[in-house]
């Protein structure tokens, strides 16, 4: 009776579910993004590239710089947004409304995912220097 609820309730939410799903996914991205990411090679430059770069430095122009594009926050943000946009599709198909917030909110987390771990850090300062003092 039970399991048959469960998956009733599921199969009505199926859309915000898919949001959480991935979402879980992006966090735990998120949290070993460090791992996942390749180990920076040093680039061996020519002399002809560094004395026009230290060149250009000294008479005041900027020189741009190649960006690579890193895959790791690409796939965070990637995954972040396709969790917000099933959050707020799931809450316009009048799905529940607490997984369609949950959602967006597990979205956004991965998304903002370093100042979430700037604010977690500054609370737990906050609570050992609230516990001492």
């Amino acid at each position: 009776m039970l399991q048959k609820r469960v998956l009733t309730m599921i199969n009505q939410n199926i859309i915000g579910f898919i949001g959480i799903a991935i979402a879980i996914v992006g966090i735990g991205i998120a949290i070993f993004q460090d791992e996942l990411q390749p180990v920076p090679t040093p680039a061996s430059k020519q002399l002809s590239e560094s004395v026009f770069e230290k060149g250009a430095e000294l008479l005041g122009f900027e020189v741009e710089k190649k960006r690579e594009n890193d895959w790791v926050t690409i796939t965070l943000f990637s995954l972040g947004f396709i969790s917000i946009i099933l959050g707020i599709f799931s809450w316009v198909k009048k799905e529940a409304q607490r997984i369609s917030i949950a959602a967006v909110a597990l979205g956004l987390v991965v998304v903002a995912w370093e100042y979430v771990l700037i604010g977690v850090v500054v609370v737990v300062v906050g609570m050992f220097v609230g516990l001492f003092s």
